[in-house]
């Protein structure tokens, strides 16, 4: 009797294990429906999105190849719903090896400031690589346009390159190989970040607004750093998973309410960068819908696919990387190599056929490439 009531209740925590799973997922696919404020839990979930397919997954195999029960159908149906957000994470396929006559290429990078890098060089040549990507457009975030070594400038250095150009938000730069005709510039309040258009001639008579944005941080790494000044013997590293662990050869706090702390403070950062993006995500949409001139959007969102960010910034546009891209479509360096927050979105008739992430060092971003058929335009 006592074995038997084993396997009833591991039955019972399987099937229920396997419901949370699959409401949990169905629940993440629409965090980004609404604004994160009053809905943090909600919108937090769209992070977690990667894990839920992958548990809800397994929990279809185990029910449908091994245990070959109807349980099966649970996970099953949530599924067929994630093919949109796996588009904005994988893309199978190559790049399109069609000729096209009509190329307008636009690269967008956050620079970290260039590392302060006193010389200029490292400013010089990541322009000289997007360059050589046929970059007619570069939209850069946490710009330093001075190089202190010889009092000159990174605009000056480059102008052989991108004769035209025009700094915006206090970090911020769009370069260009086209007439820059109109452009305007936009500093979030109460914050270093900001945003800025551009409307570039392609051709004659044919303008592209060009969108460059830097969103509101996450806050993790300002967490971090808070955390190190008061705790200099802290390696993040050490920090464990598990928010309960009070094994002190895995952390060097040592005490549950030390590593409680970090968790609150690492999730109260992420969830004030989640609403204080919201805000500025809809400021930038509604200078969108001003646009008299098809438009393309780039930039470093620090945010997620499906989230609320992501989705206010897409709505009317196309995701270069969902037509064009091909691979894993990760954009940020930490975390393992494990986020895509860089961007680039253009008008739906405005096409993408290649989408490319390049691997440069010299920043935690990694810097992204598109190029666009723009039809009888250019």
């Amino acid at each position: 009797m006592g074995k038997r009531a084993v396997i009833v209740y591991a039955k019972f925590i399987t099937i229920l294990a396997t419901v949370i799973i699959a409401v949990m997922l169905a629940y993440a696919l629409t965090g980004g429906n609404s604004s994160p404020i009053g809905h943090t839990f909600h919108a937090c979930t769209v992070v977690m999105l990667p894990l839920f397919i992958v548990l809800d997954i397994v929990a279809f195999i185990y029910w449908a190849l091994i245990r070959r029960r109807l349980w099966a159908l649970v996970p099953l149906l949530p599924l067929p719903f994630c093919w949109g957000y796996a588009k904005t994470l994988v893309r199978i396929g190559g790049s399109d090896k069609a000729m096209h006559n009509n190329v307008f290429t636009v690269g967008t990078y956050n620079v970290r400031s260039f590392s302060s890098e006193a010389t200029g060089f490292m400013a010089q040549d990541i322009m000289t690589t997007l360059s050589r990507q046929n970059c007619d457009v570069v939209c850069l975030q946490e710009y330093r346009d001075d190089i202190p070594g010889d009092n000159s400038n990174v605009r000056a250095r480059v102008r052989n390159i991108y004769e035209y150009s025009v700094t915006g938000g206090g970090d911020m730069a769009i370069f260009s190989r086209y007439p820059i005709r109109e452009h305007k510039e936009f500093k979030f309040d109460y914050s270093n970040n900001g945003w800025q258009w551009a409307d570039i001639e392609v051709a004659e008579g044919y303008v592209v607004r060009v969108f460059n944005v830097h969103m509101e941080t996450t806050g993790i790494n300002s967490a971090l750093h808070q955390l190190a000044k008061e705790n200099a013997d802290i390696d993040i590293d050490d920090i464990p998973m598990d928010p309960d662990a009070t094994d002190t050869g895995r952390s060097a706090i040592g005490s549950r309410m030390a590593n409680d702390r970090i968790y609150r403070l690492l999730l109260g950062n992420y969830a004030f960068g989640l609403s204080v993006r919201s805000g500025q995500a809809i400021t930038i949409a509604n200078e969108k819908r001003q646009s008299p001139n098809p438009i393309i959007l780039a930039g470093d969102f620090n945010d997620v696919p499906y989230s609320f960010t992501y989705k206010t910034l897409l709505a009317g546009l196309t995701d270069a990387f969902t037509t064009g891209g091909h691979g894993f479509g990760a954009t940020y360096r930490g975390a393992r190599g494990l986020f895509r927050i860089d961007y680039i979105f253009a008008d739906q008739h405005i096409q993408c056929f290649d989408y490319q992430t390049l691997d440069l060092t010299y920043s935690d971003h990694r810097p992204v490439v598109a190029k666009f058929d723009i039809g009888s335009g250019k």
